[in-house]
């Protein structure tokens, strides 16, 4: 069984954002790094009828699956409509990973999927890779001026990740003869999202509070592996695992 590895994209107009090669390069290559065999796909979400972006870049880098929700709600971003359409495409695909670039969209749509779905989340990763049953990430600290690298515990979850930006290069595109280049596979989808509010536990919700306030990440950096978060058992769910 091949496991999916998802890149979460953005789009302006007819054009994908620049940070698009950055993340799904590297996808890629913790894909490949897999022990079993694992395959990166792209995902956009458009509202029905939208013109699609410009996709040569996917299988350029070798991404040959892209999957497009398509509902009247994701006419324009908003928190909800974004984190309600990916909570229902989880229920339908066995992810391993859900990974975005650390954009402003990013940072708001995916820590409210991680406490919707009570999903292991890093945020802000330099780079990342899995292994072991974890999420690694090297993370920047004290303003940049330092570096960590951090365990997040799975126990066989899928893991949620945003990549910051403009760290890693522009990517260096798969040289293939374009007769041997695979067609790219688009799979259209309608969501199921609700116009409401997403509902989320208390827990979850005061947990989000402290990772939009950015006092949640001390928690994790304390140690990862370890049974000292106890006291605060919702948030290491959603942190730690």
């Amino acid at each position: 069984m091949i496991s999916l590895i998802c890149a979460v994209l953005e789009h302006a107009d007819a054009t994908l954002q620049e940070q698009s090669g950055e993340l799904l390069s590297e996808l890629v290559d913790i894909a490949q790094r897999q022990p079993t065999p694992a395959t990166v796909c792209a995902v956009l979400l458009l509202s029905q009828g939208t013109e699609l972006p410009d996709v040569s870049l996917l299988p350029e880098l070798g991404v040959n699956r892209l999957y497009i929700l398509e509902h009247p709600l994701l006419d324009r971003y908003s928190t909800e409509s974004y984190a309600g359409a990916l909570a229902w495409f989880m229920q339908q695909r066995a992810l391993m990973m859900i990974a975005t670039s650390a954009t402003p969209n990013g940072r708001d749509w995916i820590p409210r999927l991680a406490a919707q779905l009570q999903l292991p989340f890093v945020p802000n990763g330099l780079s990342l890779d899995l292994h072991d049953d974890g999420l690694f990430a090297l993370r920047s600290i004290y303003e940049g001026r330092a570096y960590i690298q951090t365990r997040t515990a799975l126990h066989g979850r899928t893991a949620l990740a945003t990549l910051v930006p403009g760290v890693r290069g522009t990517p260096a595109k798969i040289q293939q003869k374009l007769s041997s280049m695979l067609p790219l596979e688009i799979t259209r989808l309608i969501p199921e999202i609700s116009q409401g509010q997403q509902n989320c536990s208390p827990q979850a919700l005061y947990c989000l509070r402290h990772l939009w306030r950015g006092t949640a990440y001390q928690w994790y950096e304390r140690g990862t592996n370890s049974d000292r978060h106890q006291s605060r058992p919702q948030c290491a769910d959603l942190r730690v695992g």
